[in-house]
């Protein structure tokens, strides 16, 4: 799952302690952990020339082995306190009420955080929204999702805005790649025993 938002980043904080500042990291975490700004392609390039003329050559070739590479962001610092907010979002009618169940949907953005966001579509919003990505939707939020399912801790469930055509938007969950399809078994198996037990299944 993680390939499918891997962006680069260049880490300020790394810089300042005299370690290598360019790496590959999961998009939702930095977002909700850092201060940052997203770059594009061109300028993230510059930035690692002029700060390291003697290893940027190296270090851009093997960012360049990265074919999956969502998007650049410069990360200033790290966010004290609360973490951000971040959500994916679609449209719900993209949806078209078929949770609780792996899909192929091609659409989604992404946002929060304290960031600035580039537009276009070599941003890193364009190219996601260009990708088919396997999901599984859920219109309970997370935390409620986790403590109905008896989730352990490896399932990364991300908080989804499905828009209305009104501006308006309900608060789901979404999951991606192989928890997509875990949860959409787990979710059938419980559903299954509870039947079998004769207490009342899930409403969703």
């Amino acid at each position: 799952m993680e390939s499918d938002f891997t962006v680069a980043i260049y880490d300020e904080l790394d810089k300042q302690l005299s370690l290598k500042p360019l790496k590959t990291y999961n998009l939702p975490f930095v977002l909700r952990r850092t201060w940052y700004d997203e770059l594009s392609k061109r300028s993230f390039e510059e930035l690692v020339r002029h700060n390291h003329p003697a290893q940027a050559e190296e270090w851009l070739t093997k960012l360049e082995q990265q074919h999956k590479l969502l998007g650049y962001i410069h990360v200033h610092d790290l966010l004290r306190g609360k973490a951000n907010e971040a959500y994916f979002e679609i449209c719900e009618s993209a949806i078209g009420n078929r949770y609780h169940q792996v899909l192929r949907l091609e659409g989604l953005t992404i946002d929060g955080g304290h960031g600035n966001w580039l537009s276009g579509k070599d941003s890193i919003n364009g190219r996601l929204k260009a990708r088919k990505l396997n999901c599984w939707i859920s219109e309970q939020q997370s935390g409620r999702l986790n403590a109905m399912l008896h989730l352990p801790p490896l399932f990364a469930i991300y908080p989804l805005h499905a828009t209305l055509a009104n501006g308006k938007y309900s608060k789901c969950s979404i999951a991606f790649g192989l928890d997509a399809f875990l949860l959409e078994s787990i979710d059938k198996k419980i559903r299954w025993i509870r039947s079998r037990s004769g207490n009342t299944a899930f409403i969703y």
